[in-house]
């Protein structure tokens, strides 16, 4: 599941709702180009040093983690409109292979923060 929200989020509070419901939480930092917000994704997931910086290799880098996880994960992607800002491409791009790689393994929710939106 991926859910969006804005910048009244708890954070705090969702990654230990996240821990008590046995998710392994990860938290990405946003950027502003594409090649940089993947290699975050994959730092902060562990990928392997191998792993590409394309949509693809982010889609494969996911599933295979997921895939091979002992448990479910929350993925928090924070600071999302500094991508969606930049290059909304890009953006629309990650938020699609993030949705597949969701809806692909259960239990794993994604989080998506705009901290832009006031709402």
């Amino acid at each position: 599941m991926i859910r969006f929200v804005t910048s009244h989020v708890d954070l705090t509070g969702l990654i230990a709702d996240a821990r008590e419901e046995g998710r392994t939480v990860c938290r990405i930092e946003g950027l502003a180009a594409k090649g940089a917000t993947i290699a975050a994704f994959g730092s902060a997931l562990g990928f392997p040093s191998w792993s590409g910086h394309n949509l693809d290799a982010l889609a494969d880098s996911l599933s295979d983690l997921l895939a091979g996880a002992p448990g479910p994960y929350e993925i928090i992607w924070d600071h999302s409109e500094r991508l969606r800002d930049a290059d909304p491409t890009a953006y629309e791009g990650i938020i699609e292979v993030l949705t597949d790689v969701a809806a692909g393994h259960d239990g794993t929710q994604v989080t998506v923060i705009d901290r832009a939106l006031g709402g």
